[in-house]
């Protein structure tokens, strides 16, 4: 074999890889998107039979909110929904007498919750051993 033969068919092998590639790449794209329609309607079919039984979530929503206070950060949030406070006024500027009332607020409530759970023992103060359990969640109603 010549090396004009040789390059013949080493042409001829990498167009027919190249077609090969193609085709298989297209396949491989109606493939994807059937499989995007079939995730598409299954989506839709169990966001409609989710519907009726989101309503009272929604409902419990709009009533209050649950908060998980791990900290002096939970306490405020959940201060905040309660009370209705807002940290920044109309012109959008941090109300300071806001601020330090829910930050008050919020540290009573934090040292309260404290004094009524036991506190961890010394190992797991020190970071070892199994963590005390978290608070539980309260669920705050939003004023109005």
């Amino acid at each position: 074999m010549t090396r004009t033969g040789a390059a013949r068919v080493g042409l001829a092998v990498a167009l027919a890889a190249l077609v090969a590639t193609g085709f298989l790449s297209i396949r491989l794209a109606d493939a994807r998107r059937e499989d995007a329609e079939h995730i598409r309607a299954a989506l839709i079919e169990r966001d409609r039979a989710a519907a009726p039984a989101a309503a009272p979530a929604r409902a419990a929503r709009r009533a209050g909110v649950n908060v998980c206070p791990r900290s002096v950060d939970g306490y405020a949030r959940a201060i905040s929904i309660a009370l209705g406070v807002r940290l920044l006024d109309k012109e959008g500027q941090l109300d300071t007498a806001a601020l330090a009332r829910l930050s008050g607020l919020a540290l009573t409530a934090e040292r309260r919750a404290e004094r009524a759970a036991a506190g961890p023992a010394l190992p797991q103060r020190m970071g070892r051993g199994v963590a005390t359990a978290a608070a539980p969640c309260v669920s705050v109603p939003r004023r109005r």
